[in-house]
This record gives C-alpha cells, structure tokens and sequence, in this order.
C-alpha cells in the first residue's frame, strides 16, 4: 500500500508504552524491542514487533520499506519550551550566567529580554524567518519533531502578530510540528515601564488590541505570562490568562524563576497546561 511504511533492521525499537506520566523506576523502562520494527498507515502507527512478526502481516508486504541497518528506532522528541523566532543568539548572556552573574545583573549589563525584544523590533520577517528555517533544521538533525514555540520578543501588537503569523507560515512549509504560545505578557515592555499605570495599560493592550486577533485567527493554541519579580504579579498574571482563555487559548505559565511568588499555585488553579523553570518552588 503506497499509504504505509514498513521500518524494520533496527537493533532497538523503543516504544515508550505505557499509561501515563513515569515516575521512578519505570523512567528506566523504554518498551525497547531488540530487532524490532514498525508498521505505519496514512502517518499513524499500526503494528510493533519484533522484524519477524510485523513483516509477516499481509499489510507490511505491500508496504514501503525502510531498512536502518542496525540503528536505534525511537519517538521523536518534544521541545516544550522554545523562541523559534529571535534575531539574535543571547550565547553571551548565558557565558556571563555561568560565571556566576545573576538575571538582574545581565539585564543591566544590556541584556536579557528587553534587549531581545529591542532586536527584534528592528529585524524583518524575511530575515527572522530565515533563522528560524535554519534552526529547524539544527531541530530536525537532532531528532525533534514537535516543539513548542513561544511569542514574547515583540511586546507590542505589530511584533507579536508577526512572530505567531511565523510560526504559522513555518508550520505550513516544513515537516516539524510547531505549536505555537503567545507570551505577549513576558516583560513589561519599555515604552510602558516605570510608569505609573504601565504594567495595567500594557495588559490592557493585550485584552483588546491582541487576543481577539490571535483567538479569531486562530495565531496560537495557549496564553502564557512570566508571572515573577520584574514581570507579571500573581493577580496580573490571572487577569491575562483567564482573558487567553476566553478566546480558546490554555493557559501555561513561567513561574518561580526568579523568586518565591505564589505563581505555580496559580497555575494548579487555573489547569495551566505547564508551569515552567521553577527554581524557587518548595
């Protein structure tokens, strides 16, 4: 059938059954097949055995084959937690964190989102889209398939709907899954920062200026916030995403990074669909 795949030769299938989240010992439990192979029908999987038992299945015969030659077969991985588009690498500010420099610290030493965003703003969709085609394919090479791709480097409306029309338009041209989040609540940006009001004007932009044309053109699948010192509070932070929610996006929040702030309660109450770097949990 020109609809099927037959992959088989691999010295190892790892399967990954089961139900459910591993926790413990079955974290070392792979579902791994010596000599193994893999029956596929219009993209979803069929059958897994061992190479003698799906090649005898009438469907396989007729299948195209693919022979790995002795390789490792494994699920592809998920990235949950990228910025596909981004027009410049922030390498440096991770060499001043290594040697020991503090969030804060970076951010005044010209770094950190701000800078980002300052970045982006100023780079064309043409060339943002030509670095991002270039990291899918470092993604690719490296065994990902689906990766979650975050807004937030616009903080304004021109921006962040060119970052998810992006992430839409790459979806469409290349064979990764791209889910894509916006996280126009990230930081305050500059034009409203330290201004008295700032931060409750700026999420009213997202409200109306924002949500409404991502949830009616369908530019995203979840909301996010950066709910920290610096950031969002914990009640701003509520305030964006049950306004996300209203127009069909989940819920997924960046908590406890930078401090103790009460944000992963917040996302346990609101069923946020993740809760990530948690550096300051208990």
């Amino acid at each position: 059938m020109a609809d099927s795949l037959l992959i088989c030769g691999a010295s190892q299938l790892l399967t990954l059954r089961g139900h459910g989240p591993r926790r413990g010992d079955s974290l070392s439990n792979l579902g791994s097949i010596e000599g193994g192979a893999l029956l596929a029908r219009d993209g979803l999987i069929a059958a897994v055995g061992t190479r003698a038992e799906v090649e005898k299945l009438p469907e396989a015969r007729a299948a195209e084959k693919i022979d790995l030659g002795g390789r490792v077969a494994l699920p592809g991985f998920v990235d949950a937690h990228t910025h596909l588009i981004h027009a410049a690498s922030r390498a440096e500010e991770y060499e001043l964190k290594i040697a020991g420099a503090s969030y804060d610290e970076i951010a005044r030493k010209g770094g950190g989102i701000l800078n980002s965003v300052k970045r982006l703003r100023a780079t064309t969709s043409e060339a943002l889209k030509k670095r991002a085609h270039a990291a899918l394919k470092q993604f690719a090479a490296y065994g990902t398939t689906t990766l979650e791709a975050k807004s937030g480097y616009g903080l304004d409306v021109t921006s962040e709907l060119k970052i998810l029309r992006l992430h839409q338009e790459l979806a469409a041209e290349q064979p990764l899954e791209i889910v894509s989040t916006f996280l126009g609540a990230h930081v305050v940006p500059a034009e409203y920062g330290g201004k008295t009001g700032g931060a409750e004007r700026y999420i009213q932009l997202i409200e109306q200026n924002l949500l409404p044309e991502i949830g009616e053109s369908r530019l995203a699948e979840f909301c996010d916030v950066f709910c920290d010192r610096g950031a969002f509070t914990v009640a701003q932070s509520k305030q964006v995403l049950q306004a996300g929610r209203q127009w069909g996006l989940a819920p997924r929040l960046h908590a406890e990074q930078l401090s103790r702030t009460g944000a992963a309660r917040l996302a346990i109450l609101l069923r946020a669909a993740s809760c990530d770097h948690l550096e300051h949990v208990n």
